[in-house]
């Protein structure tokens, strides 16, 4: 069984049915009891006592509200048989195309979770990296939806970290719940809420890159302080306001954005296709960070790897829908909203970057509200690129 559905997904299962979540130490047991072990036989192998096993197989039964042992292991088999029939059903294109690419370019160090939460909708969840690893959430970027990098992907092993990935709706194909980009945002914030809770992670710290900031500081506004510690990789920031720092073309989806938002769909994918060959999109990244050496940098190795002509189709084709929703989503004033926040929030900026408005809002946080660092030799995308960095941010090592 274990090799059909995750964990996680028995959990799920169980409190979809009755309402009630196993804790980490229940769940192993039940799995244990659904793969044919007895109490006993469990016990002795996991080498804690008989009698805490029997406590736990106790409180399970209360929980679900059974009398017996076997009826609980029966009203689960069927649950789960049930599930993994219509599991294979319900991978829509977004599963499918996101599962592949990870079958090919991160081999055995990864699963794809596909969960209808509490709200009846599904989420889609990327799951990087040691299932023991220290867990982060990841909320991406737009241009590079996955942390690691590919050829990167062995940095998860080395430092012992666990990636969730949520995809947010407009990438990869994943529906948006509405056409206001902030209402599906919204959405899918509180399923993410909803998957964490399910799946034993509400005290897990989280990471954003770019254009995830909005959707992570919504999410703490949802959790509270059971997130320990936020960390922002180059917010974007789309003030009212020009500021000097902003270049022209930033400036100018800035006002399309506020002025003619239902251009922006159109505007994006035409983007997306003047741009979706590996020459031309190598040709319009160095002209966009041709102000950025430190991102310039990180272009040219890659043309190397096997796996970054994919990459650039599926995140133009894919995931245009995705980008326009986030350009407009960060014109949200979320500078205004860390001073409310009861968490440890740092904030990464490159030196370089020609985009995230990080003079503005020193500027704002001037009193308060987060911790900020500006580092010399990263350009706007260096974060994602140097994991190992961000990683130290998130876990203080």
């Amino acid at each position: 069984m274990r090799n059909v559905v995750f964990n996680e997904e028995v959990a799920l299962t169980f409190k979809s049915r009755f309402g009630e979540t196993p804790t980490p130490s229940e769940l192993e047991l039940l799995i244990a009891l659904l793969c044919g072990q007895s109490l006993a036989e469990y016990s002795d192998s996991t080498g804690v006592s008989y009698g805490t096993r029997r406590n736990q197989l106790a409180a399970l039964r209360e929980k679900a509200g059974l009398k017996r042992q076997g009826d609980l292991v029966t009203v689960m088999s069927v649950i789960l048989a049930n599930f993994i029939h219509g599991k294979a059903g319900k991978e829509p294109a977004s599963h499918s195309l996101l599962s592949k690419y990870l079958e090919r370019h991160y081999k055995s160090d990864y699963r794809l979770h596909f969960p209808e939460v509490e709200s009846g909708r599904r989420l889609l969840v990327a799951d990087l990296g040691p299932l023991d690893g220290r867990p982060v959430l990841f909320m991406h970027s737009g241009f590079f939806p996955l942390l690691p990098m590919p050829h990167q992907a062995d940095v998860l092993r080395r430092h012992g970290v666990r990636v969730f990935t949520p995809i947010r709706p407009g990438y990869f194909f994943v529906p948006s719940t509405s056409e206001e980009p902030f209402e599906s945002l919204t959405d899918f914030v509180e399923d993410v809420a909803s998957f964490l809770m399910v799946f034993n992670q509400m005290g897990t710290p989280i990471l954003s890159q770019t254009y995830g900031v909005v959707g992570s500081l919504m999410l703490a506004r949802v959790l509270g302080s059971t997130a320990p510690r936020i960390v922002l990789s180059a917010p974007q920031y789309s003030p009212d306001t020009g500021h000097e720092r902003i270049n022209k073309h930033h400036k100018g989806w800035i006002k399309l954005c506020r002025s003619f938002p239902r251009l922006v769909s159109p505007a994006v994918w035409m983007l997306a296709k003047s741009m979706d060959a590996p020459e031309k999109f190598r040709r319009g990244f160095k002209k966009t960070y041709a102000e950025s050496p430190p991102d310039l940098s990180l272009i040219e190795p890659l043309e190397l790897q096997p796996w970054f002509d994919e990459l650039i189709h599926l995140m133009l084709m894919g995931n245009f829908v995705g980008f326009r929703n986030d350009l407009i989503a960060a014109h949200e004033d979320w500078p205004a909203w860390l001073s409310d926040l009861p968490n440890d929030i740092r904030i990464v900026y490159g030196a370089h970057d020609p985009y995230s408005n990080h003079v503005e809002i020193l500027e704002r946080l001037r009193t308060g509200g987060a911790d900020i660092e500006i580092v010399d030799e990263f350009g706007q995308n260096s974060g994602i690129f140097h994991p190992e960095r961000l990683f130290a941010k998130v876990f203080g090592d």
